[in-house]
């Protein structure tokens, strides 16, 4: 590390009926370089009662691990059942030698340098609770474990999105964080509890609970994944999971951010609609029908973009969100559409 501490990671992967990608999750990380330490690393796959053969899959593919430099396991959570409690389990499991928390999904990829950039990250800031990794998004991913090099299905609203989170990492804010690759120091006692948006509830309680840790986007750590084949689905089961979590956004140690967070998207329905009648009154009132069909032409052209369409569809689904009953939070947490 180049003259700072050392770093040990404890890398937690819970999963729940992903025997169709967990070799290829751990040929990933077992092929990945790991930062030097001063003890072993520790990687446990926290299993929440799969009903196919992740648990015999997965302990096969970690037979391979070197057990000196990192110590590997399979883990049947006995908590409540959930990613909630997979991950709690994970965390009790995890000895008082780790210094960082890695929380990754069995359905991603991660860059042969990813926890060595994190590693990095945390011994270079010692101010830095949490740290996100780089979302890379792909129409499919190599069987074999491999990063891919390029990012096949990355949209125009992706790439916007992507410049948000960069700008709020330079600022040690980032809210917006990725529960695919997530990582804190463990001394913070970070825990999910309710919240089917475990990702966001674990910055949410870093950022009330010790408002002087930066929460960043480190660059070197990106992760790869298949956009889903269902995208409204997991686009709707996404804004449920968010706006179950508003009400935690009203922290002071938020400020404005917090504010803006809780209010903007599960209002932007509304104020979609509203800034399209304004601009209608206004194009009636300035120029009459012409107008009107002026404001018509120029809305559909804006709705020939990709990025537009993207807007605006998820606009529609936050207003479905908000008039749809929640379903058991096991159901939202673990059921993901693969391709």
């Amino acid at each position: 590390m180049r003259g700072r501490a050392p770093v040990t990671l404890g890398v937690l992967v819970p999963c729940r009926n992903e025997a169709r990608v967990i070799e290829r999750r751990l040929r990933n990380l077992l092929a990945s370089a790991w930062p030097e330490a001063e003890g072993a690393h520790e990687l446990l796959v926290i299993d929440d009662g799969s009903t196919d053969e992740t648990a015999r899959l997965a302990a096969e593919a970690l037979s391979a691990a070197d057990s000196t430099a990192l110590k590997a396991a399979v883990l049947k959570s006995t908590l409540h059942p959930g990613k909630n409690g997979a991950i709690r389990a994970g965390l009790e499991r995890l000895s008082g030698e780790v210094d960082v928390v890695v929380l990754t999904d069995a359905d991603v990829v991660t860059d042969p340098g990813a926890l060595m950039a994190i590693a990095e990250a945390f011994a270079k800031e010692p101010m830095l609770g949490m740290a996100s990794g780089v979302q890379c998004l792909h129409s499919s991913l190599p069987s074999d474990g491999s990063a891919p090099a390029g990012e096949t299905a990355m949209g125009l609203y992706d790439t916007w999105t992507r410049r948000v989170r960069r700008a709020e990492s330079r600022r040690g804010r980032l809210f917006s964080v990725h529960g695919q690759l997530l990582a804190w120091r463990p001394e913070l006692g970070l825990k999910p509890a309710e919240l089917i948006a475990d990702d966001l509830e674990l910055m949410l309680e870093l950022r009330r609970r010790h408002p002087a840790h930066t929460v960043r986007m480190i660059e070197g750590a990106r992760f790869h994944e298949v956009r889903s084949t269902e995208r409204s689905a997991q686009d709707l089961r996404r804004a449920r999971a968010y706006l179950q979590a508003t009400p935690h956004m009203d922290s002071p140690t938020l400020g404005l951010q917090g504010w803006l967070y809780r209010r903007l998207p599960p209002n932007a329905p509304a104020l979609g609609l509203l800034a399209l009648a304004l601009s209608g009154a206004a194009a009636w009132a300035g120029w009459g029908a012409l107008g009107l069909v002026s404001l018509a032409a120029v809305t559909g052209l804006l709705l020939a973009h990709p990025a537009v369409r993207r807007a605006a569809s998820l606009l529609w689904v936050i207003q479905r969100a908000r008039h749809t009953p929640r379903a058991g939070g096991r159901a939202l947490t673990w059921e993901t559409p693969r391709a």
